[in-house]
């Protein structure tokens, strides 16, 4: 389990070679759907939540071990050294090999701005970066209709029928089936409609039916 919250870095798939292999961002929670493997990351610069299999976690409690250790390599050390009356020296202080090390990690901080459609809610109360990321995933998920009837009424009704319109035709136009006949005593086994909203490579929606 990792820490909600937490810095970590996400491969970026079809990356150029001098292109970045990966992108910083913010754990936000895990893919649920159908049990995915995938963890959902948001992006403070496109606002966006996205959902990534490869990731590199920065948990703080990698930071408290190595914080840690530091700060027994450092007690182990002598602090001071005492010289004889012989060598005529009064006791000569020794600086550690290593510096100490504030117990507490600071991670780097970005200025956060509320998504435009959050204007009408009252959030401002709230400090906690990861608590709007939780709210701006919370309202995207709210706007994914759960059946037809809620696509085909929704506001974005048109971007849906058109996402069921392509899949309807992807396995016409690829000629992966055979229109037939039922057969007597046969009984037709019905599906449902599952939609989604994926981010594009220019951070755009893709609105998906399935």
């Amino acid at each position: 389990m990792h820490v909600f919250g937490a810095v970590c870095y996400a491969y970026v798939q079809g990356s150029k070679k001098l292109q970045p292999r990966s992108k910083e961002g913010i754990f936000v929670g895990y893919d649920m759907y159908k049990n995915s493997p995938a963890y959902l990351v948001y992006y403070p610069e496109s606002m966006k939540v996205e959902r990534v299999r490869c990731v590199k976690f920065f948990d703080s409690t990698e930071f408290d071990n190595e914080n840690r250790q530091i700060d027994e390599e450092v007690d182990s050390l002598p602090r001071n050294t005492s010289y004889g009356e012989q060598q005529a020296g009064t006791d000569e202080n020794i600086e550690p090999a290593i510096p100490p090390v504030e117990g507490e990690v600071r991670y780097p901080t970005r200025p956060h701005n509320k998504p435009a459609y959050l204007s009408e809610y009252v959030v401002e109360s709230i400090t906690d970066s990861s608590a709007n990321v939780a709210i701006d995933y919370c309202y995207r998920m709210n706007d994914i209709p759960a059946c037809y009837s809620q696509a085909v009424n929704s506001t974005d009704s048109a971007r849906w029928k058109k996402a069921m319109d392509e899949e309807f035709d992807s396995p016409v136009s690829n000629e992966t089936f055979t229109l037939t006949m039922v057969r007597p005593n046969r009984e037709i086994v019905g599906g449902k409609w599952v939609y989604m909203i994926k981010s594009g490579p220019n951070a755009e929606e893709i609105y998906k039916a399935r």
